[in-house]
């Protein structure tokens, strides 16, 4: 196992060795070391033989500094550089990671425990070193995925039962999607008068009252007082993440809480989870029919499903991002005309018995929707009519058509809209007399940044893939390339997958009841191992237990949690199955209890979770097992469990 140590990496001078000194040495020569003096030998003794290769240490410099792994034996060096590398004793190592704001932001910056100034020593007490590491652990698989996520686009993390793969897909997705800094528009967006938001400790709760231009109006439950929080001081407590970094002011709880609400919920549009199962289809998936009954008559519509409305809301950013800020602030503001003019539109059909007629002809509109208007004639054998889409007379607005020549040459607009290029042409005039008087001209002028769009597909393995995905084959792998799909949603089969939508898909490998993953598909996927660790288990009994079911599956078990070496496949386990498909995770090992109470909690899971998943194993022929055997490896972690 692991231990935890500390060491001060300078010398008695310590003024000559500031932080961005020691970090030098770090960074330069991948070492730590001590010198020795008279009373020192105890130090010296625990750092040439009893720090091991996988100890933790963390370098501590006027506070925390970085955090390395030993990787060397104890070695030597004659006559050091005094002014620089002044150890002669010393160990080689991997920095694992430097104490920065971000870090701060998790864990805070208070080394608990009292050590000694310069002397190295033991540290398996240190809260904060544990805290670091874990956060290290989960830190460092979450970036490297991360990564090959943004390169690949999409990624399919794949691992045993139990080992954290859907919330690590959750905090990539988080990760992708996070802003640093919110705007007052994002504050806007996010909260609303009447909302209960929570304390950032969940103790308490806090009802929104008003929000003006510049603050809102919070009261605390049970209370008849309220106080003012301006949106400066929220974004101030969003950039600094208050709710981790620790409250000091009176107003620190409100702004906390109302941050965190932000964080939380701001970007949760661009981040969708839905969990494939054996009938899923590409109907549920990208497109397919819908039935809608209006004075009981049904009509058939095709729509786009979960995929195909994230890609294009996603195709959507990505292609104003490319535009000027100009160029968006004047769309945001024609869209804010289209809203009046929609509502005009539903007065004037109201004001008209139902029936607003098009200009020279028998047609007339009937209903406004939220993307569009319906038309119909007295004597049309649809009863439901047809649509002319908002986005289309938008877009032919800002193109200046005037003629029918205009629309039907138009590619950026439907296909319905250019099949009925005369009724469009008629709804255009109406907008332009809407619009007369009114200009597009903005003071204020916003550009788009590009986001990020992710799509997590748990289970992605118990679909039928290459029926699900259908054309999307070819689309995920030439991103912003057309494809034609089998539905047609508003006249146009086309669909585009853009480069800032990326796809997460989790895979139990364990579990052999689904379908093969064919080479079409696996190779426009990076797959990511998650494996079990055991950092994140705290709990003693928990800790026995897991080292016992886990060398059922893992030969090298030690080797395998000290330096994350490869699985070794144990005794126990048959050469048809690797440790990494079938080890149980340790997620059926966390308990957030302490003491019997956690204890307790553990034996339940070890009993009526882990238990009859072991026993599901030998039935299955994964794992070996003779029952006629009192010493049967097996057998007898089954009566431990048991017997809890």
């Amino acid at each position: 196992m692991k231990n935890f140590w500390h060491i001060q990496l300078h010398p008695n001078n310590q003024s000559e060795f500031p932080p961005e000194k020691v970090k030098k040495i770090l960074e330069d020569t991948n070492c730590i070391g001590m010198d020795e003096w008279a009373d020192g030998w105890v130090y010296l003794n625990q750092f040439r033989t009893i720090l091991k290769i996988g100890d933790i240490v963390l370098v501590r410099s006027k506070g925390p500094l970085a955090l390395v792994e030993v990787i060397g034996e104890a070695e030597q060096t004659p006559n050091p550089d005094l002014k620089f590398d002044w150890f002669e004793n010393r160990r080689k190592i991997k920095v694992l990671q430097f104490f920065d704001s971000q870090v701060q932001e998790k864990i805070g910056r208070k080394v608990n425990g009292i050590f000694p100034t310069v002397t190295f020593a033991s540290a398996n007490t240190s809260e904060f070193i544990q805290k670091w590491y874990s956060l290290y652990t989960n830190t460092h698989m979450q970036t490297q995925a991360k990564s090959l996520l943004e390169y690949k686009k999409q990624i399919i993390l794949q691992g045993p039962p139990g080992t954290g793969k859907t919330r690590l897909a959750k905090e990539i997705a988080k990760e992708m999607t996070i802003k640093h800094e919110i705007s007052i528009h994002d504050i806007r967006s996010t909260l609303r008068v009447g909302l209960v938001v929570p304390s950032s400790s969940n103790y308490t709760k806090y009802t929104i009252l008003e929000i003006t231009d510049s603050k809102i109006q919070l009261q605390l439950e049970n209370e008849k007082s309220d106080y003012p929080i301006s949106f400066k001081d929220i974004q101030k407590a969003f950039a600094k993440r208050l709710w981790i970094t620790g409250q000091k002011n009176g107003s620190d709880p409100y702004t906390a809480a109302l941050s965190k609400y932000i964080f939380e919920n701001l970007e949760s549009d661009k981040v969708k989870l839905i969990q494939f199962h054996p009938a899923y289809a590409y109907e549920d998936f990208v497109r397919g029919i819908v039935v809608e009954t209006e004075d009981g008559v049904p009509t058939y519509k095709s729509v786009n499903k979960i995929f195909a409305e994230l890609a294009e809301k996603a195709l959507h950013n990505y292609q104003d991002s490319l535009k000027s800020a100009e160029q968006v602030s004047q769309e945001k503001l024609l869209e804010r005309y289209l809203k009046e003019f929609k509502e005009e539109l539903a007065l004037q059909i109201e004001d008209n018995d139902g029936k607003l007629f098009l200009k020279d002809t028998s047609t007339y509109l009937f209903q406004v929707e939220a993307d569009a208007v319906r038309y119909t004639g007295d004597n049309w054998k649809q009863n439901t009519g047809l649509r002319s889409l908002f986005s289309d007379i938008a877009t032919l607005y800002k193109s200046d058509a005037t003629t029918r020549k205009d629309v039907t040459e138009n590619t950026q607009i439907s296909s319905l809209a250019r099949s009925h290029a005369s009724y469009t042409l008629r709804v255009l005039d109406l907008f332009k007399a809407f619009m007369k008087g009114k200009s597009l001209e903005v003071q204020n002028q916003e550009k788009l940044d590009l986001k990020s769009f992710v799509l997590i597909i748990d289970e992605i393995n118990r679909a039928n893939l290459p029926s699900v995905l259908g054309e999307l084959i070819y689309g995920l792998e030439y991103r912003g390339d057309a494809v034609e799909s089998i539905y047609a949603v508003n006249g146009d089969r086309k669909m585009i997958i853009p480069p800032n939508l990326y796809v997460i898909g989790t895979m139990n490998t364990a579990d052999r009841s689904v379908g093969h993953i064919d080479y079409a598909i696996r190779r426009r996927f990076a797959f990511v191992d998650v494996l079990p660790i055991i950092d994140p288990i705290k709990n003693e009994l928990a800790k026995v237990m897991f080292e016992k079911v886990s060398k059922l599956f893992v030969a090298n078990y030690t080797e395998v949690i000290q330096s994350q070496a490869s699985p070794k496949r144990a005794s126990t386990l048959l050469s048809d199955f690797r440790p990494e498909d079938v080890w149980i995770g340790h997620s059926y090992f966390l308990t957030s209890k302490n003491g019997e109470e956690g204890n307790n909690e553990i034996k339940i899971k070890m009993k009526y979770e882990v238990l009859p998943l072991l026993k599901e194993y030998v039935k299955d022929g994964i794992l070996r097992s003779n029952e006629e055997s009192s010493d049967d490896p097996v057998q007898m972690v089954l009566k431990e469990l048991n017997e809890l």
